[in-house]
């Protein structure tokens, strides 16, 4: 046990640790949340960089969409989007996510990206010169996100013929009734007669 503790100490002792394993773990997870600190770098870059009228929907779809997009499901990029329609104007947003005055929160965001920015690269540089292919690790998150695609796409045929074919039943149903009310009223008019 101690010795996997110490395989986790630093990312390059976590890398040479998994390196020749099957599985990943510790490296899989660094490559989610290396992912989602590059979407989270670049956003505050852009909001930094941005004026106070300027969507911050807008900062977020273009970041999203060059940086994680490519990783995510469809069904994840869509409701991302429905998420980032509803963020606030940039200031709003500052003002809401830091309780200090907004200047002084322009200059927290940007210490932030500085502090961010060489631990996204070191990480970046320790996966690169391992050899470790970036490419290959996201072909396989594809390929699971292709495979989801179609099993959600299989199931919502299915959906549709279920709601198809109950709408032709209902309409089969409405037809007849239309008949049997036709019938019965000739049937009544005629007997009145």
């Amino acid at each position: 046990m101690q010795k996997d503790a110490q395989s986790y100490c630093t990312v390059k002792s976590m890398i040479i640790h998994e390196i020749s394993a099957s599985k990943r773990p510790g490296v899989c997870a660094l490559l989610r949340l290396h992912r989602a600190s590059e979407l989270i770098l670049q956003f505050m870059d852009r909001l930094a960089k941005s004026s106070d009228g300027e969507r911050t929907s807008d900062i977020a779809a273009e970041v999203y969409r060059n940086t994680m997009a490519k990783h995510d499901m469809w069904i994840v990029q869509k409701l991302a989007g429905v998420a980032m329609y509803t963020l606030p104007s940039r200031k709003a947003l500052i003002d809401t996510m830091c309780k200090q005055d907004y200047e002084q929160s322009l200059v927290l965001v940007q210490k932030v990206i500085d502090a961010g920015k060489p631990v996204y690269d070191v990480i970046d540089s320790e996966y690169t010169s391992y050899g470790l292919n970036w490419e290959r690790e996201r072909e396989r998150e594809r390929e699971r996100e292709r495979e989801r695609e179609r099993d959600f796409k299989n199931h919502s045929v299915q959906q549709v013929k279920v709601i198809t074919l109950s709408y032709r039943i209902w309409w089969i149903v409405q037809v007849l009734f239309f008949f049997y009310r036709t019938i019965r009223c000739s049937w009544c008019w005629r007997s009145c007669l």
